[in-house]
């Protein structure tokens, strides 16, 4: 590996993301037989930050830095996330829960504030109903409960409701189905990762200005592994109908 190809991607390595988080640091703990990745930083009442797919921690950069203001923040790299670690089970999210549960025991805190993002969000809500006594506030961001009623999906969207731009009245999330599929996407998605990422932005932002090419990059240099796709649609493999929440 040459020094500019180094550098390159060095630039979105934990320790280099973490320079646009003053105040935050990088750490790792072993929990319920597995390794997460973590940042922390600022002060008040802890709240537990999960990111959703396709992204990763460095995803809650636009408020991390205000939120650590008033609250303890620890933004968590979900199991088979960035640089936690990704083994072959332990995607169903009442298991994904108890890796947070052991984790703010780790860190010493009894009661916490847990905010979801996507798949982060059902992780947070799985918390909330099997960890009532340590959850002071929950928030759930562009997601919903995973129930049955995920089995109604469409798998082919009504006429006229695929365009360029997601339908909000009538969503098409046909990555949901995508992402069951085992062992094809990462054959297909290895080393250009950056495609799907593109079209889903696309098709998911009212506006992409929110996300900046670099932003970007991180999330693809997160996901382009074998590896870190297959962990990643396990998230979704594992449903409420063959899984507990």
């Amino acid at each position: 590996m040459d020094n500019q190809h180094a550098l390159a991607v060095n630039q979105f390595a934990d320790d280099e993301l973490i320079k646009n988080f003053p105040g935050f640091t990088n750490h790792h703990a072993n929990v319920n037989g597995t390794k997460l990745h973590y940042v922390e930083g600022g002060s008040g009442q802890p709240l537990v930050c999960l990111p959703g797919w396709p992204q990763t921690w460095y995803s809650y950069h636009p408020i991390a830095t205000e939120m650590a203001r008033c609250y303890r923040v620890i933004i968590v790299d979900i199991r088979g996330m960035g640089s936690s670690e990704k083994p072959a089970s332990g995607y169903d999210k009442k298991n994904m829960a108890k890796d947070i549960f052991e984790l703010i025991k780790y860190l010493g805190h009894d009661q916490v504030n847990i905010m979801g993002h996507d798949i982060g969000g059902m992780v947070a809500m799985s918390f909330a109903f099997n960890y009532p006594e340590y959850t002071r506030k929950v928030i759930v961001a562009d997601g919903s409960h995973p129930s049955e009623g995920m089995l109604q999906m469409p798998l082919i969207p009504a006429k006229g409701t695929f365009g360029e731009k997601m339908d909000g009245d009538m969503p098409y999330a046909w990555w949901m189905g995508f992402n069951q599929v085992k062992a094809l996407p990462e054959k297909i998605l290895e080393g250009r990762f950056s495609y799907l990422l593109d079209y889903l932005f696309s098709y998911v932002m009212i506006d992409e200005g929110k996300m900046s090419e670099f932003d970007r990059q991180v999330y693809t240099y997160h996901y382009n592994a074998a590896e870190s796709i297959r962990a990643s649609n396990c998230w979704y493999q594992f449903c409420p109908r063959y899984s507990g929440f």
